[in-house]
């Protein structure tokens, strides 16, 4: 009903004025995950962006699948498991980071708008609540890394043959994975 109905009022242009804006938000994103992992080509990066939010909107009861299906995706394009792996998590952790300020103006709009809201102080504690998590990563993010191999590791036996193999290669390979480190400090 309510789909169609906008579909039609915006018509086929507006249509792919929308689909166009989208694929270059997307392009761009994939354009900063190339910077972190230059391992592998910006478009091998674009095309995992881009499968990764298609598999989580695909599957919205699956949180990890999206993240999965883009390290299998840049891992055919030739990019190792772990800078597939540790790069994946960089742009995840770098995506709720950048959602922060969108966050703060929201809740100051909405102060400025509407002062006695009650979304004020739950919108507020969750704020302070990511900005104290996304300082820990930063100060964590050694220990966090060993901490995420391990759980990558465990979680993909499942469902990778040789996941006990590139398990161990996590673990071997910490200095060889492709990260360009100096944009992660």
């Amino acid at each position: 009903g309510q789909v169609l109905h906008a579909m039609v009022r915006i018509g086929w242009l507006g249509l792919a004025c929308v689909v166009l804006w989208q694929l270059l938000v997307y392009v761009v994103l994939g354009i900063a995950w190339w910077v972190i992992c230059p391992a592998a080509g910006w478009p091998i990066v674009v095309w995992a962006r881009l499968v990764r939010e298609g598999g989580t909107t695909c599957l919205p009861l699956s949180v990890f699948g999206g993240v999965f299906f883009a390290i299998r995706t840049m891992m055919l394009g030739g990019v190792s498991f772990a800078s597939a792996a540790a790069s994946t998590v960089v742009d995840l952790i770098s995506e709720g980071v950048a959602l922060v300020p969108f966050v703060f103006f929201g809740l100051v709009f909405l102060a400025l708008r509407s002062p006695g809201s009650s979304l004020l102080r739950p919108g507020a504690i969750g704020l302070a609540v990511i900005f104290i998590g996304a300082v820990l990563v930063l100060v964590l993010r050694r220990h966090l890394s060993n901490l995420l191999r391990t759980a990558t590791a465990f979680l993909l036996k499942r469902w990778i043959k040789d996941a006990p193999r590139l398990a161990d290669a996590l673990r071997r390979d910490r200095r060889t994975t492709g990260l360009n480190s100096s944009n992660i400090t």
